[in-house]
């Protein structure tokens, strides 16, 4: 008899430092998640603003330049937005008579680790558009805004479709705008999301030298997140919204 008491004693203790245990990863986790929408950390401050519509943008009218590399190899590259905080020199202005605008977003990958923001894909691509057609301009706008996801891409053509662009261009990185997606739901810090949040950076710290070994790759880690969470794949791949505008 005092040996079964003895045992749910343990039992009853052990239970409650694991419930302990649980809510402080959960808190830690919670808040982890929600500081990184309050864009307050030195390196968000800088560069990024929180939006009603869009869920955060970038800061208009800045310039900022990172310095990259190693003492024997260093490269410099150019943060400057504009007047909407867009990945542009010139400022948006009224649109011209003969203006075709065409508005462009997506992530990290469109936003670009550039040296000068004439550089991007998207500004190529509208000196190739101006060079084979005279009679029209074509104003290409990089919008991309790094860890934009579909949360993002749908609040930010609500926001600027004032700008009238004629074509809206989102670029998708499907190595892990998928599974950024959970970062992004409306309730991103109940239960469920905090714990397979905290599961995979967990699965992170555990991995073996041979995975450690393998380079950062975002595709590998939806890839991970998916064989952890196969029912939520269904969930995230759905999230993406469609959108028409009027003139």
């Amino acid at each position: 008899m005092k040996f079964i008491r003895l045992l749910l004693i343990n039992l009853a203790v052990l239970s409650g430092l694991l419930l302990i245990l649980g809510l402080m990863a959960y808190f830690m986790e919670a808040n982890r998640i929600k500081a990184f929408f309050t864009f307050k950390q030195p390196k968000q401050a800088q560069y990024f603003i929180p939006d009603s519509t869009a869920i955060f943008i970038h800061k208009p009218n800045i310039i900022i330049y990172d310095h990259w590399g190693t003492p024997q190899q260093q490269m410099s590259t150019e943060r400057r937005t504009n007047n909407f905080g867009f990945r542009e020199d010139e400022d948006i202005i009224e649109k011209q008579p003969n203006e075709f605008r065409i508005l462009v977003t997506g992530d990290s990958h469109t936003d670009g680790v550039l040296k000068h923001n004439t550089q991007s894909f998207i500004n190529l691509w509208e000196k190739k558009l101006n060079a084979s057609d005279s009679t029209r301009y074509y104003n290409c706008i990089n919008g991309g805004v790094g860890y934009y996801t579909f949360r993002n891409y749908y609040g930010f053509l609500e926001k600027y479709k004032t700008l009238k662009p004629e074509i809206f261009v989102i670029n998708v990185f499907t190595g892990n705008d998928f599974r950024e997606a959970a970062i992004f739901e409306d309730d991103r810090t109940s239960v469920p999301n905090v714990y397979r949040s905290l599961s995979m950076r967990v699965c992170r710290k555990i991995q073996s030298k041979a995975q450690k070994s393998i380079p950062y790759n975002q595709g590998l880690e939806q890839i991970l997140f998916y064989k952890y969470f196969p029912r939520r794949e269904k969930t995230y791949t759905s999230s993406i919204k469609t959108i028409s505008f009027e003139d």
